[in-house]
């Protein structure tokens, strides 16, 4: 169970990046575009303020310094919560 609710947080986080992603290729009609721009910024400070609080931790469970860096921004704790849990 723990591991289907990691796996659709995973899929949801990709959906937000790529809603977020095609923003810069195709513009969104007027209140969506600017909700969609700030919306992708306080996800990506979100992740990093998790991976700077998780940092040690993070690194002492396993994941490697630019990869836990990667992961975190991408997946946030759908990355470093199953490290933490072995």
């Amino acid at each position: 169970m723990f591991q289907l609710f990691i796996n659709f947080s995973r899929v949801g986080v990709l959906g937000l990046w790529a809603i977020y992603l095609l923003g810069f290729v195709i513009a969104y009609p007027a209140p969506w575009n600017a909700i969609v721009f700030w919306g992708g910024i306080v996800l990506f400070a979100a992740h990093l303020m998790e991976y700077l609080a998780l940092r040690s931790k993070i690194t002492s469970a396993g994941g490697d310094g630019s990869g836990g860096l990667i992961g975190t921004l991408v997946f946030g704790y759908g990355y470093w919560l199953p490290l933490l849990r072995k």
